[in-house]
């Protein structure tokens, strides 16, 4: 089991969640912290995972994606690939000519430079996942996180 888990998911989603997280999570070393957070005004579930090596990683599951086996196998991949999740954010980025260059931060955070935009590690696979990781898809998306 993660060694916390943080929901305001009802109850029996809460249960089911955390059980089928235990799954994915329970063997793995070192402290981890997941939130689950029900967005109803927006028809989303954000998630977030902070685990150890500051492994960090989040995703909103929009309208129809908020279920609990389609949140649960993200989970399990962006635990269980991490890198290759980055790795292939990356790749995209240069197949499509886009010039980026990336940053490490005193508290030991990597942040890419985008076409002058500065974007955590997640933020890049976020974009990725949503095929949005272009200069259209990184104007709009910098538009509804300033909202």
């Amino acid at each position: 089991m993660p060694s916390y888990f943080q929901s305001n998911l009802a109850a029996h989603v809460d249960s089911l969640l955390r059980e089928q997280l235990d799954d994915v999570i329970g063997e793995r070393p070192g402290d981890w912290r997941i939130t689950l957070t029900d967005r109803p005004e927006v028809s989303a579930w954000d998630v977030s995972i902070d685990g150890p090596n500051q492994f960090e990683w989040g995703k909103r599951f929009d309208a129809v994606e908020r279920q609990t086996d389609g949140v649960v196998q993200a989970i399990r991949k962006a635990v269980e690939l991490p890198f290759m999740d980055l790795e292939n954010a990356l790749a995209q980025l240069a197949e499509t000519g886009i010039a980026f260059t990336k940053e490490n931060e005193a508290a030991g955070h990597t942040v890419y430079i985008i076409d002058r935009v500065r974007l955590r590690e997640d933020e890049v696979v976020f974009l990725k996942d949503r095929g949005a990781l272009t200069p259209e898809g990184i104007r709009q998306y910098l538009v509804d996180r300033a909202a």
